[in-house]
């Protein structure tokens, strides 16, 4: 069914280091300036890149005053109350709803110490408005973007230089994944999981204005599910359970729409997803099944059936964990993270290490070695548990 998109342009957004001082701020009658002098960083890992195509922005402050000063950051290091705002055509700038304290892993904060030249650094994806679910660059044109940081009760906001953003033409193999994961969203949405593409009971005709903006919300809310998920999904049971049948099916169907679009720039986050559902069924059946080590030998045939089923689900999960961890993703722990503990779970011990090696390197600035020091905690646990359990085992042999 062709859809007639309008989805008109991508984006060039230049990257900038700003000069650190108190830049413009919001002083109304009841509040007063900062007194503390801050830098304000904000860079992003591409200069180009298509309208509705995921971008990881980076916001780093620092403090550039001759004493200490308290501020709220998120467990993984981003800094509190930092908001992406954007105007479009001369018009009044409008907040994003994409805020790290709303859409990153641990949202839990804390009031920390921030002395001269230390800075916080936190990381965001510029693709949904979670708020409004709309695309945060929607349509063709130019925007200016800056982004607004709130110090705290009293003081004035604190607001960056201004970047101008501009749109350009998007991919068609964007376009077309795009319109085939709408399609897949109303199916989902609207309990039509088994019905064919082209025989929806749409909501609204297509070709009204109307009907483009509801399969772009039903669009919008499946890609935020997507990009969201940072924890492994479990789906229990499809054959007793309705919802677990439904998502299962929605399962299926983006395994068949990440294999047409592996090139597309959503793919990474669908392979995560997928990731994360298989690895905790894996998790499941190895457990339920009592399975308890992924080397033992002396297994009943119950356990060597609970095995094999395992075996098919660690599998995809290595392969959709891969993918996802090959891919520059926000959040960037997230899918190398899982693929560890996936391999902690098969016995590969030097596999680990290696995602731990991963984890520090390539997300040294951000959480990357708090998460790597976890997981090793986490593993060393985990074969002191294997081993307790071998040597019980080797005592009750003959």
């Amino acid at each position: 069914m062709p859809l007639k998109r309008q989805l008109g342009t991508a984006l060039v957004l230049y990257a900038c280091l700003f000069e650190a001082g108190l830049g413009q701020a919001d002083e109304r009658p009841d509040t007063a300036p900062f007194p503390h002098l801050v830098g304000r960083e904000i860079t992003l890992d591409r200069l180009t890149f298509e309208a509705r195509e995921p971008v990881i922005g980076r916001f780093t402050l620092t403090n550039r005053s001759q004493r200490g000063f308290r501020v709220d950051a998120r467990y993984d290091g981003a800094p509190y109350a930092v908001a992406l705002e954007i105007s479009q055509s001369g018009k009044g700038f409008e907040s994003q709803g994409i805020s790290l304290s709303k859409v990153g892993p641990q949202p839990a904060k804390e009031d920390i110490e921030l002395a001269p030249e230390e800075s916080v650094v936190g990381e965001s994806l510029l693709l949904l408005d979670y708020g409004s679910r709309v695309y945060v660059f929607p349509r063709p044109g130019r925007y200016t973007v800056r982004w607004r940081w709130r110090p705290g009760e009293g003081f004035s906001e604190v607001y960056s230089n201004d970047l101008q953003v501009t749109a350009l033409p998007p991919s068609q193999r964007n376009e077309e994944c795009l319109a085939k994961l709408e399609l897949l969203a109303v199916r989902y949405y609207t309990g039509q999981m088994e019905v064919p593409a082209d025989k929806l009971q749409l909501p609204v005709t297509l070709d009204s204005p109307e009907g483009e903006e509801a399969l772009e919300y039903q669009g919008v809310q499946l890609l935020a599910k997507l990009a969201r998920q940072q924890k492994a999904h479990l789906i229990i049971d499809p054959e007793s359970h309705a919802e677990d049948l439904r998502e299962a099916a929605l399962v299926q169907a983006l395994e068949a729409l990440l294999e047409q679009y592996l090139n597309a720039s959503y793919a990474g986050y669908i392979a995560r997803f997928l990731g994360l559902v298989h690895i905790k069924t894996f998790e499941h059946v190895m457990s339920h099944g009592r399975v308890e080590s992924w080397t033992r030998k002396d297994l009943t045939p119950e356990q060597k059936a609970a095995r094999d089923r395992a075996a098919v689900a660690r599998e995809k999960a290595l392969r959709y964990l891969t993918i996802a961890s090959q891919d520059d993703l926000w959040p960037r722990t997230t899918a190398t993270a899982q693929l560890a503990r996936l391999y902690a779970m098969s016995e590969q011990w030097d596999k680990v290490q290696e995602c731990l090696e991963e984890l520090r390197t390539m997300a040294g600035a951000s959480n990357g070695p708090e998460v790597a020091a976890t997981i090793e905690s986490e593993v060393q646990r985990y074969r002191e548990k294997l081993e307790r359990r071998s040597a019980q085992n080797d005592t009750r042999l003959p």
